[in-house]
């Protein structure tokens, strides 16, 4: 199949590999935003979205070194083997730049909202390093590969380590967040009045997409299935304050079959999905 004429860039493999599968609802659901030699971005006003966005939000309050600050960390893993649980509709190949595509869109989404020297991405191998650099992180700390809450806890540290009382993290794959809702969370998490979690749920309300934790040094980490009743018993279990925040932009997920098939409708409706003019960028339990 041809690719089309907006499309020339070698880069958009998966838009291309869509139409050859004729299945272009893949194409519309997955507009990799990754460019590994630097190229034209597939949607020349990304970039400009994403400023204008950002100016639309909310200033940020306080500055780095407060302790009523807070940081951004991003935990990313590794593109090559991931989304696992999409291997009975996507072949490996599709699913690493699945995978791109939707941290590529976190990675944007964080750097249009947050201050860069407050934004951090946990992760390891090469395709991590190119991706944060493409976005312009200034912060890259390596990941064991040991999980979400241990890479978590490794971002954890380093916002400490600058002075900052607050810690937000979010997944690095969310198909529909936009800069406003990373904007929001900033907020969210300046907002703290003192010690206590804030837990974003997933869109069945027992996975938790986002988290903001003060102070960040707090053992309250238990990504996985049912985290949010578990992050809710360790903030307990620590005498920390807890509730729970909802954001659409922050509750879908892209993991399994069934997540896939319900974006691909949402958008196909022209609705649900369709948070940004028809282009989306990208748990069972988190």
């Amino acid at each position: 199949a041809s690719v089309p004429k907006q499309y020339s860039n070698h880069t958009h493999a998966l838009m291309v590999r869509a139409h050859c599968l004729n299945k272009p609802s893949y194409a519309r659901c997955f507009p990799a935003e990754i460019s590994w030699d630097d190229e034209e971005p597939l949607h020349a006003g990304d970039r400009a979205e994403g400023r204008a966005a950002a100016e639309a939000c909310r200033p940020v309050r306080e500055g780095r070194g407060s302790p009523a600050g807070a940081g951004l960390v991003l935990p990313l893993k590794a593109p090559v083997g991931g989304k696992q649980r999409l291997a009975g509709v996507l072949p490996d190949a599709e699913r690493r730049l699945v995978a791109l595509s939707l941290q590529g869109r976190c990675l944007r989404c964080a750097m249009a909202a947050w201050p860069p020297d407050r934004v951090a991405v946990v992760g390891a191998g090469e395709e991590v390093r190119a991706l944060a650099a493409r976005h312009g992180v200034r912060v890259r700390l390596e990941d064991a590969g040991a999980g979400q809450s241990a890479a978590v806890a490794i971002g954890a540290r380093w916002v400490a380590d600058q002075g900052l009382g607050r810690l937000a993290t979010v997944a690095g794959d969310l198909p529909e967040v936009e800069p406003g809702d990373l904007a929001w969370l900033r907020d969210l998490a300046e907002g703290l009045p003192g010690p206590g979690v804030v837990a974003i749920p997933d869109r069945a309300g027992s996975g938790t997409n986002a988290l903001v934790i003060c102070p960040p040094a707090a053992d309250v980490l238990a990504f996985g299935p049912d985290s949010l009743a578990r992050h809710r018993r360790r903030a307990a279990e620590l005498d920390l304050s807890f509730r729970v925040e909802r954001r659409p932009g922050l509750a879908r997920d892209c993991d399994r079959p069934e997540d896939l098939a319900l974006l691909l409708a949402g958008w196909g409706r022209g609705g649900g999905g369709a948070r940004s003019a028809g282009r989306p960028p990208g748990s069972a339990g988190r």
